[in-house]
């Protein structure tokens, strides 16, 4: 049987620690990444499918379809919902938006501004870009909206005092709950254990606990609100710092740098990559003569290095090896109970937790697993070996 175990108690967040004297006891891991690093760069080169004039550089986010992406951007002169074909690299345009704010419930909420100049929200079929006016949420959405895992939303809210804060909330959007950080969510982990989210304002990035409901990492940057994202559930990338530097950098959801890496595209330099979640294509903003433009490039062999490198985890099958070991709806000890496996059991396991959880003496991942008869959920790695 596995031993009993209870939540962590939650570590003060940055607000509270704000005015502790003592460093040392500081659970923030803050980097000056300006000059940081002095190992050799990793450096991959990304063939190029195909590149337009469309400008996404002031594209909050995106909605992937089979073989496509959606978001809004700029041809010439509108902003306008548009498809990104990820086999072709074209750009097919549809009609004008304000902004693209994000997915919900499989379709994609956008905001557009009707004959009288009043802002309105709209929920797009992407198959048949059919419009339906979105739910009359209780909060108002100054920012771009993230679908976590759970179910739950997070977007952000601009303050009096001109700052924005993020929050989550449920689908009716009757109960808010404010983060203890300031800034916007750019990505949350398919585990759903960590979101990433970055200060206008200063530029920082913060790697915010879901679990703990802290910040686990903070991190000095100056790149584009919103393009800081995961690529696995334990590592995301940051651009380069100042203009002429050539090197990115990948971290742990620890704060850790695990990489300096360079990315090089026939006839272009990148600002920032969207990548595809099988990790295969990227959809990339690239420097311009005038705008910046887009770019879809073939990213197999980074993620071949980030699956030898062991960021990336690949599907495999494992054998329980203790008895009534919990399957849970997320990898965190307070998550519902689905069910249980048992001794000598054998599963799919499907995903790794962004990071190890000590419980007791016993350090490991979660792995997302499914069994013969279908009961899937997550379970605590130091109870079942791979093979």
């Amino acid at each position: 049987m596995p031993p009993a175990v209870h939540r962590r108690p939650r570590i003060p967040s940055l607000a509270e620690k704000r005015y502790d004297g003592g460093m040392k006891h500081l659970p923030i891991v803050l980097l000056l990444l300006f000059g940081a690093g002095n190992a050799q760069a990793q450096q991959f080169d990304l063939p190029l499918i195909g590149r337009t004039g469309l400008n996404i550089y002031s594209a909050m986010t995106y909605y992937e379809v089979e073989d496509g992406f959606f978001t809004d951007g700029i041809s010439k002169t509108r902003n306008r919902l548009v498809r990104i074909d990820l086999q072709r690299g074209t750009v097919a345009e549809h009609f004008e938006v304000h902004r693209f704010l994000g997915a919900v419930e499989e379709r994609m909420l956008v905001s557009t501004v009707d004959r009288d100049h009043i802002l309105q929200q709209l929920l797009i079929d992407p198959f048949s870009l059919a419009a339906n006016r979105a739910p009359k949420w209780e909060v108002s959405l100054d920012w771009a909206l993230l679908l976590s895992p759970d179910g739950s939303l997070y977007s952000a809210g601009l303050s009096s005092s001109g700052t924005y804060t993020p929050f989550r909330f449920d689908a009716q959007g009757r109960r808010q709950a404010w983060l203890d950080v300031e800034g916007v969510p750019t990505s949350i982990s398919s585990d759903n254990l960590h979101l990433l989210i970055q200060s206008p304002e200063t530029g920082e990035v913060f790697v915010w606990s879901t679990d703990e409901e802290s910040v686990r990492a903070r991190l000095r940057s100056s790149d584009t609100t919103g393009q800081v994202r995961f690529l696995t559930n334990g590592v995301f990338l940051l651009p380069p710092q100042y203009a002429g530097q050539e090197s990115w950098r990948l971290y742990d959801v620890e704060g850790q740098q695990v990489a300096e890496l360079r990315f090089r595209i026939t006839g272009a330099e990148p600002l920032f990559f969207w990548f595809t979640s099988d990790l295969r294509r990227a959809v990339v903003c690239v420097r311009g003569a005038v705008n910046p433009e887009t770019a879809v490039v073939k990213t197999e062999a980074f993620r071949r290095w980030l699956q030898r490198e062991g960021h990336l985890f690949v599907a495999t099958r494992g054998v329980l090896n203790d008895s009534r070991v919990r399957v849970r709806a997320y990898p965190t000890l307070s998550a519902q109970t689905l069910g249980h496996l048992d001794a000598g059991e054998q599963v799919e396991v499907l995903e790794r937790s962004g990071r190890r959880q000590r419980i007791g003496e016993m350090n490991a991942y979660w792995y997302r697993v499914r069994n013969e008869e279908g009961l899937a959920g997550w379970s605590y790695g130091h109870f079942i070996d791979l093979q």
